[in-house]
């Protein structure tokens, strides 16, 4: 089993007709939006490319329409790049950006205290319990975002075997149907990270 290391990883889109590419984040950046934006609106069309180096010095480009729905859910992109949101907070039991721990709450006036601004909180706090139970469920309810993160990581690797918790955590390898290869987990996922926030590597793509 040939376990790779990503050390690098970047989407650029190529709006169609154009044959022109430009990083994702920048494209969206230069049209007010962020890039999720880009992804989620069906009006941009064109090629999402995917430079994906190897720490063995293999270098591949994926290129896949920006509109292309996945199996699962939601279009391909998205679903790539959520998924390794999903394992790194599943992994470390932190937020992705903030780093801020997973929490559990005795209810979601707990909860909403230390989440929500003052103001955004007193607010909430004065809303009938009839409402909020209708929106979001009985406010006296505990609030575990580690159970919920569980819970979502369980039924997410339903779908796609032969991954599983296991795997990720015992053994640190995880098979992206995306790239089509088993990923090393831990050595990988900065990389990963940093482009789920936008921070960038040097132009290699450029060059290649």
């Amino acid at each position: 089993m040939n376990i790779l290391t990503v050390n690098y990883l970047e989407i650029t889109f190529e709006p169609e007709g154009t044959g022109e590419e430009t990083r994702l984040q920048k494209y969206a950046a230069d049209r007010g939006l962020m890039r999720f934006e880009v992804i989620e609106d069906s009006s941009f069309i064109g090629d999402l490319h995917y430079y994906v180096h190897y720490t063995n010095g293999e270098k591949r480009k994926i290129t896949r329409p920006k509109n292309e729905l996945g199996v699962s859910w939601g279009y391909v992109a998205d679903n790539f790049m959520y998924t390794w949101v999903m394992i790194y907070e599943w992994l470390y039991k932190v937020e992705l950006g903030t780093h801020t721990p997973l929490k559990r709450y005795s209810s979601l006036y707990e909860m909403y205290e230390e989440l929500l601004p003052p103001k955004e909180y007193e607010e909430f706090k004065q809303m009938p319990v009839e409402e909020i139970t209708t929106m979001y469920g009985s406010p006296w309810e505990p609030q575990d975002e580690i159970a919920r993160n569980e819970q979502q990581m369980k039924l997410f690797l339903e779908d796609i075997p032969p991954n599983s918790k296991e795997l990720i955590r015992d053994e640190g390898r995880f098979y992206d149907y995306f790239l089509e290869e088993w990923i090393d987990v831990k050595g990988s996922i900065e990389v990963f990270n940093n482009l789920n926030l936008g921070i960038h590597h040097e132009d290699k793509w450029l060059n290649d």
